[in-house]
């Protein structure tokens, strides 16, 4: 068991995970380099047209595809992001991140064609050659949902590949650990190296194009904690904020081992159980929820996937009395978020649902507040009214509810890892 009222440090968590939408193939070998699309290397002017002129039909892969469609809004782009994130277990500031330096997020330019790069890359994920050719690739080029899965999976291709060899398993909760993952979704090379670096910059500073649909996340590079450290020496690095770099031939001996700080993308799953009424947080029958559906407390079931929630870290928050972690509660079952009513302020009483998880616009965002009696506080950030049990430590059933924080309310919430 453990409790919401460790230390901030220790909750420091971010989500996702499970359901598999594409079957991983096998992963491809890393060879030279490419060009990218990013910021400092504009893709289109400013009616979003190409700069550099796209390849004739036949150079590309699936020369015969249709190669037009719609942009979807970058909102709608940020929660296709954050969903397949969710879906394939990567971590979605990571993706976002990727597929801005990608395409800035782009599918189709203004005119309704696909975006594709001089090297063949393919719409949002810019997935080219081999890599795109696993794939279905006429879907890559209309299909944006199923880009960014493809370019998902290709990540998770990746990790597996910055993976082999090292002697201890690396945790794919800590997003240091995805450093190389990132370097080679670029390739290989000094440009992957300077690609990676960039990566590591807008994690910490999200650009401005894409502020408002993720969080900050100060990523520490391998550079910072060894200063000698060169790609791709492999890295691991633990929650006790230790790093291992090993050596070039793999056998596991330290290169060097030092202390840095460290960040969890995910935790969970999670039964959230309330310290009064020892039931947890619950949706009504055994199977997934609906938009807008009823979250109720009900008897503690650990292998119940509608009881079960990723806490997906998105920042942190400020307030007189100090700084808590900010999390979007997902649950397992049917990968929708705790939720109020509306996008903004609401009022006591008020009843909590689920709902489509939409990010900062909304008012899906919580911090934990730990209580010296036990447990914490779970606090929405914008009404700043803490999660409750409708009524007076009921039963089996009661609704949670928005009210004003009190420990002498059942406003006390654990964790319990299902």
């Amino acid at each position: 068991m453990t409790s919401l009222l460790r230390t901030t440090s220790a909750l420091a968590a971010g989500l996702l995970a499970c359901v598999t939408l594409l079957t991983p193939p096998t992963a491809t070998a890393d060879t030279g380099t490419r060009k990218q699309w990013s910021s400092e290397q504009p893709a289109s002017d400013a009616a979003g047209n190409l700069l550099s002129p796209r390849p004739a039909s036949s150079a590309l892969v699936g020369s015969g595809c249709p190669k037009t469609g719609t942009q979807p809004s970058r909102a709608s782009v940020a929660k296709l992001m954050g969903d397949v994130a969710f879906a394939q277990g990567v971590p979605p500031q990571l993706l976002k991140v990727i597929g801005y330096k990608e395409s800035t997020w782009r599918q189709f330019d203004s005119n309704g064609h696909t975006v594709v790069s001089a090297d063949g890359g393919i719409g949002m994920m810019q997935l080219t050659g081999s890599t795109a050719a696993q794939f279905d690739v006429c879907r890559l080029y209309t299909d944006v949902r199923y880009n960014i899965t493809s370019g998902a999976v290709v990540l998770k291709q990746k990790m597996s590949k910055a993976s082999e060899g090292v002697p201890s398993t690396i945790d794919k909760t800590l997003i240091e650990n995805w450093y190389l993952a990132a370097r080679y979704y670029n390739g290989g090379g000094s440009a992957a190296n300077t690609y990676v670096a960039d990566v590591v910059a807008k994690l910490r500073t999200p650009p401005s194009l894409i502020a408002s649909y993720t969080s900050p996340i100060a990523i520490t590079a391998p550079r910072t904690v060894w200063g000698s450290y060169t790609e791709p020496t492999r890295i691991r690095a633990t929650a006790a904020k230790a790093w291992t770099f090993y050596s070039s031939a793999l056998t596991g001996s330290v290169v060097a081992r030092g202390t840095g700080s460290v960040h969890y993308w995910r935790e969970g799953p999670y039964n959230i159980r309330n310290v009064t009424t020892g039931l947890c947080v619950d949706l009504p029958g055994a199977g997934p929820g609906t938009l807008d559906g009823i979250v109720a407390q009900y008897t503690c079931n650990y292998s119940a996937k509608d009881q079960q929630f990723y806490l997906g870290r998105v920042g942190s928050y400020t307030g007189a009395q100090g700084t808590y972690p900010v999390y979007e509660l997902r649950n397992l079952s049917d990968g929708l978020c705790l939720d109020v009513p509306g996008t903004g302020d609401n009022d006591a009483t008020t009843l909590v649902t689920e709902y489509t998880c939409k990010g900062p616009t909304d008012n899906q965002y919580w911090y934990t507040v730990p209580r010296a009696a036990g447990g914490s506080w779970v606090v929405n950030l914008k009404s700043k009214l803490c999660l409750d049990v409708a009524g007076s430590h009921a039963g089996n059933d009661a609704r949670l509810t928005l009210y004003h924080c009190s420990d002498t309310d059942d406003h006390r919430w654990t964790l319990v890892k299902s």
